[in-house]
């Protein structure tokens, strides 16, 4: 089995496990998911059209999925330089990278 299959493997466990029991404990994620909070019902009570406020849902989903994406490249190259950083700090790599 080659590196990236295991990382994929740890990675994809890490994520539907410890890593959302992590978020949930989060002080600094609850104080921006209360400041979402409050910046919907903000934005609920304005005055905009049904068609501006799914234009704006359109929106915000995507940004979402932006972030989530963004995030999701992010921890797996995380996870990539840590095994890296482990394989060559106990030997068992060349310090040269292919990134």
């Amino acid at each position: 089995m080659d590196t990236d299959n295991i990382i994929t493997i740890i990675y994809e466990k890490r994520l539907d496990g410890e890593i959302n029991q992590q978020v949930l404990k989060d002080p600094e994620y609850k104080e921006a998911e209360r400041d979402s909070v409050i910046k919907l019902e903000k934005l609920l009570k304005t005055r905009l059209t049904k068609k501006q406020r799914h234009h704006l849902d359109q929106f915000d989903s995507s940004k979402n999925n932006l972030a989530v994406e963004y995030g999701r490249i992010a921890y797996f190259q995380g996870m990539k330089d840590g095994f890296q950083l482990s394989q060559i700090l106990s030997g068992n790599q060349e310090t040269q990278t292919n990134h």
